[in-house]
């Protein structure tokens, strides 16, 4: 047999075979909680009532008239503990802040008033150098030592770089040698074989008109 199409322009029918799988499933889930737990205990209550009518009665009232009571209970712990929980962990982290801002602070004032114990006692300890190196100075040296103590109060706050050292003129290198003739200022730099050349050639001229 064929299957019987459905027509697209009519969702309901689409959600029909939906529907009714959803109720097998609700019907099956009830049936085997009827089989599983009500029968049995339907059959438990049935036979203590026949053997305990008047027990079986109380029981039954109280646990009916209990199940409100109880199950406001259970939700109200729950509240209570979960709300308890929560303003706990705020307060926590409220306190934790504070502590964290105070200690903070009281650390950034503790800094700064080392920063400036520690610039006093560095001008206070400089000073009393100072003045002691003016009067060692002035002791030795008399009026002379104030202008020492000028100088090197200013070297030591003002230190000037060195002065750099002037190349000689007459300065040889690794490879030549410095030449200077009679009436000349300035030597002339030639190698050493050029200058031991010019050497012996001033030495045969002047052999030669002696």
């Amino acid at each position: 047999m064929m299957g019987v199409q459905q027509d697209p322009d009519r969702p309901e029918e689409a959600l029909a075979p939906y529907f009714e799988k959803s109720a097998t499933t609700v019907r099956q889930t009830f049936e085997r909680f009827e089989d599983d737990y009500a029968r049995p205990v339907v059959k438990s209550g049935a036979a203590a009532f026949a053997a305990y009518p008047i027990t079986t009665t109380f029981f039954f009232i109280f646990a009916a008239l209990s199940f409100l009571p109880v199950l406001t209970f259970f939700v109200f712990t729950a509240f209570t503990l979960a709300s308890a929980l929560t303003i706990g962990l705020f307060i926590a982290f409220a306190f934790s802040t504070f502590v964290f801002i105070f200690s903070g602070g009281v650390l950034l004032g503790i800094l700064a008033i080392t920063l400036l114990l520690s610039s006093i006692l560095t001008v206070l300890a400089l000073s009393t150098y100072l003045f002691a190196r003016l009067l060692r100075l002035v002791s030795v040296s008399g009026r002379n030592g104030v202008l020492e103590w000028a100088n090197e109060t200013k070297q030591t706050f003002m230190p000037s770089r060195a002065p750099k050292v002037e190349e000689d003129a007459y300065a040889s290198d690794e490879s030549g040698v410095i030449i200077k003739r009679e009436g000349e200022e300035d030597g002339v730099v030639r190698t050493a074989d050029e200058g031991y050349r010019i050497d012996h050639s001033e030495a045969d001229v002047k052999e030669s008109s002696g």
